[in-house]
């Protein structure tokens, strides 16, 4: 983890780390709510759809509008982005789940908030690791998009090669991180 936390005091790796951190804990949260609660799934499902299928860099400028030419703006764009598509995948990990494991947990007194944490979220983390790994690609993309966009000026020492050479060994830094935390979330669901 050294590795990683020597990485992300790049601050494009720290807008990164926001716009998937977000991406994250609201794919996971809206994702849970859409694919547990018909009523949240047949209000809100139509529009995270629609979300999702619009490209992010089509609305890059309206973002830059909004948000301006700063941090927030690269971060809501990563955000656009790849949140949609995580929610959706949750959503749909959830409503794969046995039916009869929910019903049971219901049998046996649980409320919805127990079912949740207890039987839910421990079978779809695991998803989620997979599902972040997938989209780590598109947020990098959004990301450089956004910078190349939004850069002021450009420095004369500045190399691409070795800006594409930092992301590519912050991305492997990452994608270690990731699967090494996937192993102990299965380690410790199993055990």
């Amino acid at each position: 983890v050294g590795e990683l936390e020597a990485c992300v005091q790049h601050s494009s790796l720290q807008r990164l780390a926001w716009g998937v951190g977000i991406s994250t804990a609201s794919g996971l949260v809206f994702g849970m709510m859409l694919g547990m609660f018909p009523l949240v799934r047949s209000t809100f499902a139509p529009t995270v759809a629609v979300l999702s299928l619009i490209p992010p860099m089509a609305v890059l400028p309206i973002i830059f509008v909004m948000c301006g030419l700063g941090e927030v703006s690269k971060v809501v764009l990563i955000v656009l982005g790849i949140a949609p598509v995580i929610i959706r995948d949750m959503q749909g990990r959830v409503l794969d789940l046995p039916r009869e494991q929910l019903i049971k947990a219901q049998s046996l007194g649980a409320s919805s908030w127990q079912i949740a944490l207890r039987v839910v979220l421990p079978q779809v983390l695991p998803r989620l690791l997979d599902a972040l790994r997938l989209s780590l690609g598109a947020a990098w993309l959004f990301l450089i998009s956004a910078e190349a966009i939004a850069a002021e000026e450009v420095e004369p020492g500045d190399d691409v090669a070795q800006f594409i050479a930092r992301i590519e060994r912050s991305e492997a830094a990452f994608q270690r991180a990731l699967s090494r935390t996937k192993v102990a979330a299965i380690r410790n669901f199993y055990e």
